[in-house]
C-alpha cells in the first residue's frame, strides 16, 4: 500500500463512519421510573376504550354540548393552530437537506469622458446578465438530519397536544354540566323545603296566639326558614356560573342561552356509567396525551442535543453560478457568452471562545429538563388515577348509603301522612317529617353530583381513551360513530 493511501484511508474512513453514526436517530435517555405491576383500586386489565368516553353517561344533552363545544372552543382550536405551526417547522427543516437556488439577473452600465485612444483601454461597457445561482450546504454529519427528527418529534407533541386539549375541554364540559344539574336540582328541592318552613312558622304563630306556642317556638321556626333562605343565593350563583362557564367553553358569549339545556333533566335517576377500565400504570404512557406528548419532546430535545454537537464538526459548501452575459464594448455588441463558477468550501472551528460548548450545555440542560418534567407527569399521572378510583368507590358508597337512608326517610313521611289523617299526630310533625325527606334527598343529589365528577375525572386521569389521529385530522372526535365498550347501570350516580 502506497504512502498515499495510508494517509488517506482513516480520515476517509473516519468520515465514513461519521456520516453512518449521523444517520441514526438519537436515542432520549430513559426515565428512571419504577411503576407498579397495578393500581391499587384497579378495576380491570384491559386497555380498551373509548375516545367518546362521555357516551358512557348516556346523556344525548351532554352528548351534543361536547360535540358543540369540540368544534367551536378555543383551546381546541389552538391547539390545531399549534399542529399547524409544527408541521410547517418539518416543511423547513426539511427544506435544510435539499440545495438553494435562485435565479439571478443584473444589468449594467459605465461610461467615461475619456477621448477615444484612451476608451480602447477602458472601455465604455454595457453588461446584461442572467443566470442560476446552487449553493448547498453538505449534511455530512447530520445536523440538518437531527433538526429534521427534532421537528417531526415536535409535531407529534403538538398533535398529542390537541388530544390532550380536546380531552380537557370535553372532560371540563362534563363536569360543569353535572355541577348545572346537580345545583338546579338542589335549588328546586330547597324551594321545597322553604314552603313547608313557611308553613310551619305560620303555623306556630298562629299556635303562639293562641297560647299554645311559646315565642321560643316562633323565634326556632323564624329561624330554620332564614337559614335555609340563605342557602339559596349560593345555589344561585352556581347556576349562573355553570351555564356562563358552559358559554365559554362552547365558544360563544355567556350572555346567549344555551339551546341544549332546554332539553336537561330537571331530577330524577342520575346515570353511572361505571368504573372505566384502568389496565396497567405503563398503559398509560401510551394513553394520557400529556405523556405522549412530553415524550416526544424528550426525544426532540435529544436530537437538538445531537445537532448542537455537529457544530463541532467541519461543515462543507457548495456553490454553482451558471448564467449568460451580453457585452458591449464601446458601442459595440458581442456575442453572448456563457459563464460559470463552481466551488467547494468548507470551515471547521478552531476557535469560537467556548460559544459551541456553552450551546452544547445549554441543550444538554434542555434535555434533561424535559426529562424530569416526563418523569414528574408520570408519577403525577398514576397519582391522579389511584386518587381517583378511590374517590368513585369511596363515593358510590357513600350514595348508596344516602339512598337508604333517604328511602326510609321517605318511608317515614309516608307513615306519618296516614298517622295525620288518622288524626294521631299534627301538622308540624307532619311537616318535619317533609323537611327531613327533602334534606335527604338534597343530600343525595349532592352525593351523586359528586361521584360524576369523580367519574369524569377517572375517565380523565386514564387518558380518555384517545387514539392517535392522524396527522391532518382537524375534526373532532365527538362526530364518530359512538364505541364506548363500557355499559351503565340502574343505580344513580
Amino acid at each position: 500500500m502506497s504512502i498515499s493511501n495510508v494517509f488517506f484511508s482513516r480520515p476517509l474512513s473516519l468520515m465514513a463512519a461519521g456520516v453512518l453514526l449521523a444517520a441514526c436517530a438519537a436515542t432520549p435517555p430513559k426515565p428512571a421510573v419504577t411503576l407498579p405491576a397495578g393500581f391499587a383500586g384497579g378495576a380491570g386489565d384491559t386497555t380498551a376504550a373509548s375516545a367518546d368516553w362521555w357516551q358512557a353517561f348516556h346523556d344525548p344533552v351532554l352528548d351534543r354540548m361536547i360535540a358543540r363545544g369540540l368544534a367551536n372552543n378555543h383551546d381546541v382550536r389552538l391547539a390545531l393552530s399549534r399542529v399547524q405551526m409544527a408541521r410547517a417547522g418539518v416543511m423547513a427543516s426539511d427544506g435544510r437537506l435539499l440545495p438553494g437556488v435562485a435565479l439571478t439577473g443584473s444589468e449594467s452600465e459605465s461610461r467615461s469622458g475619456l477621448p477615444q485612444p484612451y476608451k480602447n483601454g477602458q472601455p465604455d461597457t454595457r453588461a446584461t446578465r442572467v443566470g442560476a445561482e446552487l449553493n448547498w450546504e453538505l449534511d455530512l454529519f447530520g445536523a440538518a438530519r437531527a433538526a429534521r427528527r427534532a421537528a417531526k418529534h415536535d409535531l407529534l407533541a403538538a398533535e398529542a397536544g390537541t388530544d390532550g386539549a380536546r380531552l380537557l375541554v370535553s372532560g371540563e364540559i362534563a363536569r360543569q354540566y353535572y355541577s348545572l344539574r346537580g345545583a338546579s336540582e338542589r335549588l328546586q328541592l330547597l324551594e321545597n323545603i322553604l314552603v313547608t318552613l313557611r308553613q310551619t312558622e305560620a303555623l306556630t304563630r298562629k299556635r303562639e296566639a293562641a297560647g299554645l306556642a311559646s315565642p321560643f317556638d316562633v323565634d326556632l321556626a323564624s329561624g330554620e326558614r332564614l337559614n335555609a333562605e340563605a342557602l339559596q343565593p349560593q345555589l344561585s350563583t352556581l347556576v349562573s356560573a355553570t351555564r356562563a362557564r358552559l358559554a365559554v367553553l362552547l365558544g360563544q358569549s355567556p350572555g346567549q342561552p344555551l339551546a341544549e339545556l332546554d332539553d336537561m333533566p330537571q331530577s330524577g335517576a342520575w346515570p353511572d356509567p361505571g368504573a372505566p377500565a384502568t389496565g396497567q400504570p405503563a398503559d398509560l404512557l401510551s394513553r394520557r396525551p400529556d405523556l405522549r406528548a412530553a415524550e416526544q419532546q424528550l426525544a426532540a430535545e435529544s436530537e437538538r442535543l445531537r445537532e448542537a454537537r455537529s457544530n463541532y464538526l467541519p461543515k462543507i459548501f457548495l456553490s454553482a453560478v451558471f448564467g449568460s452575459e451580453e457585452l458591449t464594448l464601446n458601442k459595440v455588441a458581442l456575442s453572448p457568452v456563457r459563464y460559470s463558477n463552481v466551488a467547494a468550501a468548507f470551515s471547521a472551528p478552531l476557535f469560537a471562545g467556548g460559544r459551541i460548548r456553552a450551546g452544547v450545555q445549554a441543550q444538554s440542560a434542555r434535555e434533561q429538563q424535559a426529562l424530569i418534567n416526563y418523569e414528574k407527569l408520570i408519577l403525577t399521572a398514576v397519582e391522579e388515577v389511584e386518587v381517583s378510583l378511590a374517590a368513585v368507590k369511596d363515593e358510590r358508597r357513600r350514595v348508596g348509603l344516602l339512598a337508604s337512608a333517604a328511602g326510609s326517610r321517605h318511608q317515614a313521611l309516608k307513615h306519618g301522612d296516614s298517622l295525620y289523617r288518622a288524626g294521631q299526630i299534627d301538622l308540624l310533625q307532619l311537616q318535619t317529617l317533609q323537611r327531613a325527606a327533602l334534606a335527604a334527598d338534597q343530600t343525595l343529589v349532592e352525593s351523586e353530583t359528586q361521584r360524576a365528577l369523580d367519574t369524569i375525572r377517572l375517565h380523565q386521569s386514564l387518558g380518555g381513551g384517545w387514539q392517535q389521529p392522524a396527522a391532518d385530522q382537524a375534526v373532532s372526535p365527538a362526530a364518530a360513530a359512538p364505541t364506548s365498550s363500557q355499559s351503565p347501570t340502574s343505580t344513580p350516580s
